[in-house]
């Protein structure tokens, strides 16, 4: 966002649900690091080109893919959060 002529960067405060929290402590580091570099990128700028980011089709929120995992989130505009909802493997995130 540009100000007066100043480039401003707003970053969004990230947030986890029980789940993606307890997930997050039971995986390996390096995947652990490389999920949470991924969703701290999200924060800097959820529009960034380099994520892999899509809404979801059947329920509110968006997915960002890292490797065989998915990150399930919500944006909220207007109080600057991204709420992660659900962590897991490519082939579980979707049901239920």
């Amino acid at each position: 966002m540009t100000v007066f002529g100043h480039n401003r960067r707003v970053r969004y405060r990230v947030e986890y649900r029980r789940q993606p929290a307890a997930y997050l402590k039971r995986m390996p580091r390096d995947l652990r690091e490389r999920i949470i570099g991924a969703i701290e990128r999200l924060a800097e700028d959820p529009d960034a080109p380099g994520l892999d980011v899509k809404k979801l089709a059947d329920r509110e929120g968006s997915r960002l893919r890292v490797g065989k995992h998915r990150v399930i989130f919500e944006r909220h505009e207007g109080r600057l959060i991204i709420l992660v909802v659900v962590i897991r493997g490519r082939g579980d995130v979707y049901k239920g």
